[in-house]
């Protein structure tokens, strides 16, 4: 079984900010379209498939085909577009504005500029450790006292695509009429991939600092490398064996 969507989601309001953070704001409320915007949910491209299978009886050696029938393999696999990175708030303009109107703005890009420092956050062409993926010089602020003409999020600035791959394995034996043995060998993250935090995108004013080994450590662009959750970061690979007799 297997679906697979093509969209686009846009939002109009205060759908701003990080996933379920309660901190969006509107941007420049006395202009209406500026509003308008990719929503922070929004994945072009969403797939995925669950598959189940079991192993047929063989015909011929009647001990090589009970040792290979009846194991059933399943999977859950997906792979989808990376997330919106929210676009950086201003630093000068809010303290003018948020004085008057209780609320800040955002940066304007900078054209031409690229919005990161690596080819593409999904290669492997970086070492995560010591590099500052997003690139200040994109993004400018605003004249004092002026909202941004950015919108919040565009469709070209996403956060490392994060694939879901888990496997497992299984078969039961019948032991007698009422008694039974059943084996189940599960996987997540099957293939071992690595997967980091969402790097620092807030301020792009911040100072982007280093270790003394080199390793980046703060600043606009950092990525968190180290396990913190099961949603910033994903767990390397992990597998599960469960035997249960039932009688």
């Amino acid at each position: 079984m297997s679906t697979f969507s093509w969209q686009k989601s846009l939002s109009l309001g205060s759908e701003t900010g990080d996933p379920g953070s309660g901190t969006g704001v509107v941007n420049d409320v006395f202009n209406r379209d500026t509003n308008k915007h990719l929503s922070q949910y929004d994945q072009p491209y969403l797939f995925n498939i669950s598959m189940n299978y079991t192993t047929p009886k063989l015909n011929g050696n009647k001990v090589l085909s009970w040792a290979l029938r009846d194991w059933t393999y399943g999977a859950f696999l997906q792979y989808a577009s990376g997330m919106p990175i929210a676009v950086p708030n201003s630093q000068g303009s809010p303290t003018n504005l948020s004085s008057l109107l209780f609320q800040g703005t955002y940066d304007n890009r900078v054209p031409g500029q690229p919005l990161y420092t690596v080819p593409d956050l999904n290669c492997h062409c970086y070492d995560p450790n010591a590099t500052f993926v997003l690139n200040p010089k994109a993004w400018a602020e605003p004249a004092p006292g002026t909202f941004g003409g950015s919108a919040p999020y565009f469709n070209d600035y996403r956060t490392q695509r994060r694939p879901i791959e888990n496997m497992n394995l299984g078969r039961t034996w019948r032991i007698t009429e009422k008694a039974s043995f059943n084996l189940r060998i599960e996987f997540s993250n099957v293939f071992n991939r690595s997967f980091w935090s969402n790097p620092g995108a807030a301020n792009a004013t911040s100072q982007q600092t280093r270790l003394t080994n080199g390793n980046a450590s703060a600043g606009f662009g950092f990525l968190t490398t180290t396990f913190t959750n099961g949603v910033a970061n994903q767990l390397p690979r992990s597998g599960v064996v469960v035997g249960r007799l039932t009688f």
